[in-house]
């Protein structure tokens, strides 16, 4: 036990090193060479974890009806966009933010401007595609209230490196684990909520179909929205496949919890889950390998079995 301690102890001071050395090339190195330093970073993350990145393309295999050769070339690919994303990351951490004007390209803002104005705040809604962080920075470089709910790091330095990466950019972090209270003051300002929703929902999450397969999915970004009346609006960040260092970061049309339906909370679910699984289908090399591993798909339970309960909303 004390060896597995400091093999993990020293594991965490080695990664932390290489972060620190990577860090310091981030901002004094040209784009395209940044994007391949970055994916040089994600193929050594892939080649020291080659077990999960087999487990990942066999279940990517499966679900998305392909071959495994082309499984394994989009969690492949996916490592890349990880390792591209965390050097993109670093980047903006140091130099001016003017840069991030020229590589993201905006669409439909318009409607998450309507969602704001009536003044309930927004849930907004998307996965761990593309450079996800990208859009919190954009969002918060041009002055949107924006919060984000996650779970911290593992290394408190590289929760710190993250953390001060988003206060650079006003961005508000609550953590996971804790009382929902913050986010519902968040949104009775009229703030903005950003939440991830393509992770396992646990034990108390609703089974709804994602990607076409019953998946525990979480509630608690449609009890947030029920709560406080806001708008739910789903957004995505993608990294343009011709241009790699260019995005397209496009919110879609949001929508309330319907109270008036049969069951309003699966009825939400429904359509954030659908939203993603779409979205997934069109760029699952850019899809985060992690989301393959969750075990949140319930397979033993059938398709006409889609929307029961792991365990009754409240």
């Amino acid at each position: 036990m004390v060896k597995k301690n400091l093999l993990h102890h020293l594991e965490k001071t080695i990664t932390w090193k290489i972060v620190a050395i990577l860090q310091f090339l981030a901002p004094i190195i040209p784009y395209p060479m940044l994007l391949r330093l970055g994916t040089m970073v994600g193929l050594t993350f892939r080649f020291f974890s080659k077990k999960r990145a087999k487990r990942a393309a066999l279940i990517c295999s499966r679900f998305l009806a392909i071959s495994l050769s082309e499984a394994q070339d989009y969690i492949r690919l996916s490592y890349c966009n990880l390792g591209q994303s965390f050097m993109e990351t670093l980047r903006f951490q140091r130099i001016s933010s003017s840069e991030i004007e020229e590589i993201v390209e905006i669409k439909g803002l318009f409607h998450l401007e309507k969602a704001l104005a009536q003044g309930k705040g927004v849930v907004l809604v998307s996965g761990h595609i593309g450079n996800w962080e990208l859009a919190g920075i954009w969002l918060g470089k041009k002055g949107y209230p924006i919060n984000v709910i996650g779970a911290p790091q593992e290394d408190h330095r590289l929760n710190n490196l993250l953390l001060q990466l988003r206060e650079k950019y006003s961005i508000q972090t609550i953590f996971k684990g804790f009382s929902f209270r913050k986010a519902i003051e968040c949104l009775k300002n009229g703030q903005i909520v950003g939440i991830m929703l393509d992770q396992d929902g646990g034990k108390k999450g609703c089974l709804v179909p994602f990607l076409g397969f019953p998946a525990r999915t979480s509630v608690g970004p449609v009890r947030l929205a029920q709560k406080t009346n806001s708008w739910i609006v789903p957004f995505i960040m993608v990294r343009q496949r011709s241009f790699p260092h260019h995005h397209r970061l496009e919110f879609f049309p949001g929508f309330r919890v319907e109270e008036d339906s049969n069951n309003p909370l699966l009825d939400a679910l429904h359509q954030c889950n659908n939203f993603l699984s779409s979205w997934i289908k069109q760029y699952p090399d850019q899809w985060m390998y992690e989301g393959w591993l969750y075990e949140r798909w319930i397979t033993f339970v059938s398709c006409s079995d889609n929307g029961r309960n792991l365990e009754k909303p409240e």
